[in-house]
Parts: C-alpha cells; structure tokens; sequence
C-alpha cells in the first residue's frame, strides 16, 4: 500500500514539474504494476483542465492526454489479463 502511496506522489510531482510525456510513461508502467490504478486516469484528468487547451485538429476538443490515457489503461488492463495470472 504504501509503495502504491509513493508511486502516486511520484507521478503527481512529475505532471507538475516535468513534462507530458515523463509522467503518461511512469503511469503506463505504474498501471501495468499495480491493479486498478485509476489514479493515472485521475491525473492525466487534472493536467488536461490546468494545462490543456483546445486542439483545432480535434474540434475544440482539450482533454487529449486523458482520452490518450484512457486509451492505454485499457490496453494495459486487457494485456495484464492476458498475460499475468492473478
């Protein structure tokens, strides 16, 4: 639990101080690691309303990196299910 506590400090201080790209890869390795770890999804939300803004390619749309994390939380879940046992 309290590895789980320290690896989302470590993504959270990441979005804030590095950039995009740094913490979406520490939270793809992270969801890979750690079951349901939603916490990615919750702060790739949280960096999208600060640090986002509207894209023209994408219709005005902002919250592309929690669409992008979505999309690999997903892969990630349905490879871990194939792969690992629980």
């Amino acid at each position: 639990m309290t590895v789980r506590l320290y690896s989302d400090i470590i993504i959270f201080l990441t979005a804030i101080f590095f950039p995009g790209w740094s913490f979406f890869i520490l939270g793809a390795v992270a969801s890979y690691f750690f079951s349901n770890f939603y916490e990615f999804l919750i702060i790739a939300f949280m960096v999208d309303v600060i640090y986002g803004f509207p894209i023209p390619g994408w219709y005005g749309f902002r919250f592309v990196f929690f669409v992008f994390a979505l999309l690999v939380f997903a892969l990630i879940t349905t490879f871990k299910k194939r792969v690992r046992i629980f």
